[in-house]
C-alpha cells in the first residue's frame, strides 16, 4: 500500500506541475488584456479599441483551454500506453 500511495502522490504532483506549466501563458494573456483595458480607461493609451482587448481575451481563452486539455490528453495517452503494454 505504501508504494501505491507514494505513486498516487507523485502522479498528483506531476499533474499539478503540468497544469501550472500549461496555464502560465493563459495568465500572461489575461494580464495583458487587463493591462490594455486599464490603460485605455485611464487614458494613457487611446484608440486601441476593442480589437486589442478581443485579441488578448481570445489568446487567453485558447491558452486556458490548451492548459486544461493537454494534461488530460497526456494522462489518456499514458493509460492507453499501459493498456497496450499489458495486451502485448
Amino acid at each position: 500500500m505504501r508504494r501505491e500511495d507514494k505513486m498516487d502522490k507523485t502522479e498528483l504532483s506531476v499533474r499539478r506541475l503540468l497544469i501550472s506549466k500549461w496555464l502560465v501563458p493563459a495568465y500572461v494573456f489575461l494580464g495583458i488584456g487587463i493591462l490594455i483595458l486599464v490603460l485605455e480607461i485611464s487614458g494613457v493609451i487611446e484608440d486601441t479599441g476593442v480589437i486589442g482587448i478581443v485579441i488578448a481575451m481570445n489568446l487567453f481563452t485558447v491558452s486556458f483551454l490548451t492548459g486544461m486539455l493537454v494534461p488530460i490528453l497526456i494522462q489518456i495517452y499514458v493509460k492507453l500506453s499501459e493498456i497496450s503494454v499489458k495486451i502485448a
